[in-house]
């Protein structure tokens, strides 16, 4: 698909680029709030076992 958009046009070749930056920018996102969560979820398990020690 690359190939194919250098003979056709240099537009078609910036659609590829800005969509593979869209793309890569897309899983850094997903793997940013994924790790967001996981940290927010192990917080919140490490406070409910303190809680539980504490009775």
């Amino acid at each position: 698909m690359i190939i194919g958009t250098l003979p056709e046009g240099g537009h078609h070749l910036i659609d590829v680029l800005a969509g593979a930056m869209v793309g890569v920018a897309s899983i850094f996102a997903v793997r940013m709030i994924g790790a967001y969560e996981r940290g927010k979820a192990d917080s919140v398990a490490r406070s409910a076992v303190g809680s539980e020690a504490g009775r």
